[in-house]
């Protein structure tokens, strides 16, 4: 007879779960860089120099050169795309 009453409790608190805990207190990106915790995303800079490297899938690029990778070097390349001078990719 108990399992009734604990069901109708979880009933009710699963209910409340509908609105996100974000918008429940107050909290989201806004007011996470508001506070200074975080840069806003779009305030991220861009890293300097790019070095992509060829995988099964899309190119994995990295912000420094990957050791061991160098076989796999596709380019290096700014954040405006203009190639890397001296890098030479793999065949």
């Amino acid at each position: 007879m108990i399992r009734y009453p604990v069901l109708a409790v979880l009933a009710g608190l699963a209910a409340g779960c509908t609105q996100p805990i974000t918008e429940r207190v107050g909290v989201n990106e806004a007011f996470i860089v508001k506070k200074g915790w975080f840069q806003a995303r779009s305030d991220a800079p861009a890293p300097a120099t790019l070095w992509c490297y060829r995988t099964l899938g899309v190119p994995d690029c990295y912000d420094r050169p990957q050791p061991g990778r160098a076989e796999q070097l596709l380019g290096a390349h700014t954040a405006d795309g203009t190639p890397v001078s001296g890098v030479t990719p793999a065949g």
